[in-house]
């Protein structure tokens, strides 16, 4: 797809990246940490913050950081010991 239609490739990697920075701004107050990562992970100097309760897409061009996990994988105990509180009232 990528040889015949490239401009519809870059529309559509362009419109991803648009969404998933949308998502950093409105997910900020209940992931900080994540959103920020996000924030710096797509090209974007200063903090979240700084650029107010606006969506933000990046600018065509805009260099992005090589791509690495936002969220570390548990191990399965700590998710057994977590999901055997569930429902338990102290």
């Amino acid at each position: 797809m990528l040889k015949h239609d490239r401009q519809d490739v870059a529309d559509t990697l362009y419109t991803a990246i648009s969404v998933i920075s949308c998502l950093k701004t409105a997910l900020y107050p209940f992931l900080p940490f994540s959103s920020q990562k996000l924030h710096e992970l797509l090209g974007f100097k200063g903090n979240v913050e700084d650029y107010g309760w606006k969506p933000t897409a990046p600018q065509p061009g805009q260099r992005l950081l090589p791509p690495e996990p936002l969220f570390s994988k548990l191990d399965e105990k700590v998710v057994e010991e977590e999901t055997s509180h569930l429902g338990q009232v102290e």
